[in-house]
């Protein structure tokens, strides 16, 4: 910080009040001038790392989705989020640290799988509990002559099939 205009008076080399602010103006403009050299340097790291980011540095990542669920064009994988501490045991005590291997996910295609098992759910829960004229049991297969379905209890609480 430069002097105020109180602290200059009271000094041996007095400045007028024109002085002081052309002094303070010339302080403020090298200030910014440094910001802006400061700026541009880390840019130009910023530049030079992304250049030095090869298929390398891919090594050894998983890529969460198949090949068949990419679609033509430029996808963009981000590191899976994942617990930096590892899984406990049944008191839950953790183990240490997640020793797992780094996984690639898109976020798009991870929101387009959650959105669909969402919509899963929420058409089973619309399904009435128990409907007795939709059992597949009692319908015989006429080429084998069993029942169509295997019989289960309780459908209602079946899971539902999930992708990790």
């Amino acid at each position: 910080k430069g002097e105020t205009i109180a602290t200059s008076t009271e000094s041996s080399h007095a400045l007028s009040a024109a002085d002081w602010v052309k002094q303070s103006r010339k302080i403020a403009k090298s200030k910014v001038n440094e910001d802006k050299l400061l700026a541009e340097k880390r840019a130009r790291m910023l530049e030079e790392q992304e250049a030095s980011y090869t298929s390398k540095d891919l090594k050894g990542l998983k890529i969460a989705h198949g090949a068949d669920e990419f679609q033509e064009g430029e996808v963009i994988l981000t590191l899976k989020d994942t617990s930096v501490l590892a899984e406990g045991d049944e008191n839950g005590v953790t183990a240490g640290l997640n020793e797992e291997d780094d996984e690639l996910v898109n976020v798009n295609m991870v929101d387009t799988q959650r959105r669909n098992h969402l919509k899963k759910v929420k058409q089973r829960a619309r399904q009435p509990v128990y409907a007795a004229t939709d059992d597949g049991e009692f319908e015989i297969d006429p080429n084998t002559g069993k029942p169509m379905e295997k019989s289960r209890l309780l459908t209602h609480y079946d899971e539902i099939e999930e992708k990790n």
